[in-house]
């Protein structure tokens, strides 16, 4: 990984100094790989993908939270 370049460092929220990842072993020249957000925490987007792929309302989310599932 350090050898082919492939190790990045980025700030977390939850780490007092910037942790090491694992870049994209794809290089080019013309469109180089940009990295905007850290890996998300446990549970960080859990209604996100919910909603956006099970499709669920509010009301099933709060619902899921209710019963401790979320």
């Amino acid at each position: 990984i350090q050898h082919r370049g492939m190790e990045i460092k980025m700030p977390h929220p939850i780490a007092p100094h910037d942790i090491s990842l694992v870049g994209s072993p794809l290089h080019f020249s013309d469109t180089p790989v940009s990295y905007r957000a850290c890996p998300p925490t446990l549970g960080e987007n859990t209604q996100d993908v919910l909603s956006s792929f099970l499709n669920l309302t509010p009301a099933d989310l709060a619902d899921l939270r209710a019963k401790k599932i979320i």
